[in-house]
């Protein structure tokens, strides 16, 4: 808030109740002025935005509707909305006033920051974004200019404050006209320039542009060019790497993958690199980075780990190489024990010549990190078998015999309407058992589905660590998804648009020569789907078409005046028991849920059968003349069909 700054102006008033002191700073959107609230006497900092918008109806609109969620937005690291006020040609946010200045102007003084000062102040917007997300808000705009220091300068992340919360999307059809698009393109993640979707995958995207800056000077694609070019720069080409840690720069690399499902959620990002070593954020300050002269293509590298045992982290050279390969090269990763960080773990010891096999091509910077993360988040769900083990049970002479076994297990439906059909075969000889899923939902659902590769019979939660999926999949996340049950693996999301996905995965695990051993590992993958499914101790809102019960709908508030607005709120009852708590849709929030995307995508309808209303397809409901008696409005969300909830029009006679 403190640039562009002018000589002190006149007080004058905003709205009945504030009155501006003091121009701040000014940019695209507005203005930003000192005020004080004249009932309280407080100091407070007013956003005035441009007249332009006042003029625009459809933004005052969404500026009035979206009032009540921008103030119910709490978090210690979320600069406070206080108050909205429309009056005449003034359109203007009312939040707390924070002294210290924004993170553009400090860095416009320091230039870059040390490893350990840029990832404490990342982490604590990564920590803002993953309430405003769980809240079902994105930022859409995350960038130093609206980064607030409470302290005025960066020091353990303790001061920083993430403002300017929905203020990106009220303008939505009114900013960036050069691009058609809405946010700064330096901090654009590529699905919007490339689909136009934004998700909280972008802005963790943005965040790592933040990082990037923050230690390099420099956002990665900055340089010669239009906005046009930047954005080709953020879909087609690799971030220029920086000379810090290995380890840290790999986590980094993933918050700027191209593919928003390859980003890890924003908590669990700011886990990644609170659980960076010591010696990942030792070091000065660099100094500002270089524009680039030649890019490198964004291209694919195949990438092979070795089994780990738990509490074995990831050998930093290789990791660095990973992350560095030129493109269609296979790097080695192999694991190291904690505490022997950036040696070389011995070599393993030479296996017998085996068939080709499949491997998981995915980018090179997320591959090495794939690797890296499992010591900082999973722990032991990551833990390999030991190469020794496949010597033991039969010999080989003996599983080359036995022969293939084959188990349909048919299909799980949910509620949702997700149908999860599972059939697999068991190759005794090679020790790999193929499973085939038929996954079935409605068209527009985005759902990630939840699916289990144990371990062999003797040890389940030694979980396989050669699995080769032939559709985005990754390991379960336990912290943010608080999936207790070893072996899990994310399947998806599933696109929107189709109805019945085919997916397969290939996994080296021997199972023994039994007649029925297949059928008792298909079991156990079952009884693990359903314990996790309906845990009464998993508060989170992971894998909803699969958890979620049933939907129910209010309307608030159930009575409402000629001409005024009430918002449609859906709870969801999940299996296990779980009480309801927040809804999972708001239409005053006016951002589909994560919950809503998985089981409904945009496919979310809302109507009435009442003349004397009207619904939004976001379910905003709008009296428009007395009712004798309530009226219904009625949704489909997905495979779910909720109660119609009830709302009265009251007014005066007629």
């Amino acid at each position: 808030m403190g640039e562009d700054q002018e000589p002190r102006a006149a007080p004058r008033a905003l709205g009945s109740r504030y009155e501006l002191v003091e121009r701040l700073g000014g940019g695209a959107m507005g203005e930003v002025w000192s005020a004080v609230d004249r009932t309280t006497g407080e100091a407070v900092a007013a956003k005035l935005l441009h007249e332009t918008y006042a003029h625009d109806t459809d933004i005052v609109g969404r500026f009035i509707q979206e009032r009540a969620i921008l103030m119910n937005l709490r978090h210690p690291g979320i600069v406070r909305v206080r108050d909205l006020v429309v009056e005449g040609s003034q359109l203007a946010i009312v939040m707390d006033l924070v002294a210290g200045g924004d993170l553009r102007s400090h860095l416009r003084t320091a230039g870059t920051l040390a490893p350990r000062a840029a990832v404490a102040i990342t982490c604590a917007v990564l920590d803002a974004l993953a309430a405003a997300h769980a809240a079902g808000f994105l930022h859409r705009d995350v960038k130093p200019d609206n980064v607030l220091l409470d302290g005025g300068a960066p020091g353990d992340g303790s001061g920083v404050r993430l403002s300017d919360f929905g203020i990106a999307r009220l303008a939505e059809e009114s900013t960036v006209q050069a691009t058609g698009l809405v946010g700064t393109p330096g901090y654009m993640p590529p699905e919007l320039f490339q689909h136009g979707r934004f998700s909280t995958a972008s802005d963790v995207y943005a965040t790592g542009i933040l990082l990037y800056e923050l230690l390099g000077g420099r956002t990665p694609f900055a340089g010669k060019g239009t906005v046009h070019t930047i954005g080709n720069r953020h879909v087609t080409v690799e971030p220029p790497p920086l000379p810090v840690h290995p380890l840290l720069w790999s986590v980094l690399a993933v918050m700027l993958a191209k593919d928003p499902a390859t980003r890890l959620p924003a908590g669990a990002t700011a886990r990644a690199l609170r659980g960076l070593p010591d010696e990942a954020l030792e070091g000065e300050p660099l100094p500002r980075q270089p524009d680039p002269e030649t890019w490198r293509t964004a291209e694919r590298t195949v990438v092979r780990s070795h089994p780990a045992q738990p509490h074995h982290r990831a050998d930093v050279a290789a990791a660095a190489a990973a992350a560095s390969a030129p493109p269609g090269h296979t790097v080695d990763v192999p694991f190291v024990p904690s505490g022997v960080v950036g040696e070389r773990a011995p070599d393993p010891a030479p296996a017998p010549p085996a068939a080709p096999r499949r491997r998981a091509v995915v980018p090179a910077a997320a591959a090495a990190v794939v690797v890296l993360l499992a010591a900082v988040l999973a722990g032991s769900w990551w833990a390999g078998r030991d190469d020794a083990a496949d010597g033991a049970g039969p010999d080989a002479a003996t599983r080359a015999a036995a022969p293939e076994q084959d188990v349909e297990l048919g299909s799980v439906a949910s509620p949702s309407g997700l149908v999860v059909g599972r059939a697999a075969t068991y190759d005794p000889g090679a020790g790999e058992v193929t499973v085939e899923l038929t996954l079935t939902k409605p068209a527009q659902a985005e759902p990630t589905v939840l699916v289990f590769l144990p371990g062999p019979p003797d040890d389940p939660a030694d979980c396989p660590t050669d699995v080769v999926w032939d559709v985005p999949a990754a390991p379960v996340d336990p912290y943010t998804t608080s999936v207790e049950q070893a072996c899990g693996w994310a399947v998806g999301p599933l696109p929107a648009g189709t109805t019945t996905l085919p997916a397969s995965a290939v996994v080296d695990v021997a199972l023994g020569v039994d007649d029925d051993a297949l059928q008792a590992w298909e079991s156990e993958a079952a009884d693990l789907l359903t314990t996790a499914v309906g845990d009464p101790a998993n508060r989170t809102t992971a894998f909803p078409a699969q958890r979620v019960r049933s939907l129910r709908m209010e309307v608030a508030p159930p009575r409402i005046d000629l001409d005024a607005t009430a918002t449609t709120l859906v709870f969801a009852t999940w299996a296990g028991g779980e009480a309801e708590a927040d809804p999972v849709h708001d239409s005053g929030a006016r951002l589909p849920s994560g919950v809503v995307r998985e089981i409904a995508g945009d496919g979310m309808r809302f109507g009435t059968t009442c003349d004397a209303i009207t619904v939004s397809a976001d379910g905003d409901v709008r009296g428009y003349f007395p009712t004798t008696g309530p009226c219904e409005v009625t949704a489909e969300l997905g495979g779910f069909t909720p109660e119609p909830a009830t709302v009265a029009v009251v007014g005066p006679s007629t």
